[in-house]
């Protein structure tokens, strides 16, 4: 039995940029991006079976979060 897993470092480095978007506001405004739950152990799963879940990142900022791209790991 093989285990399937996403990677979090194509989302916390969409994150990273999302946040870096809006570096020319001042350090008091601009977007926040909050991940609800940053990680996420998925159970062991067979070869070939998909696995999917939904990761919810909140804007807590003041200025609009624009998500462009997503990739999994």
């Amino acid at each position: 039995m093989k285990l399937k897993a996403i990677s979090l470092a194509g989302i916390l480095l969409l994150i990273a940029a999302a946040v870096c978007f809006g570096a020319e506001d001042t350090a008091t405004e601009g977007p926040d991006a909050v991940a609800v739950e940053p990680v996420f152990e998925f159970k062991p799963v067979l070869d070939g079976d998909e696995v999917v879940h939904d990761y919810v990142i909140q804007n807590k900022g003041s200025v609009e979060l624009e998500v462009q791209r997503v990739q999994t790991g």
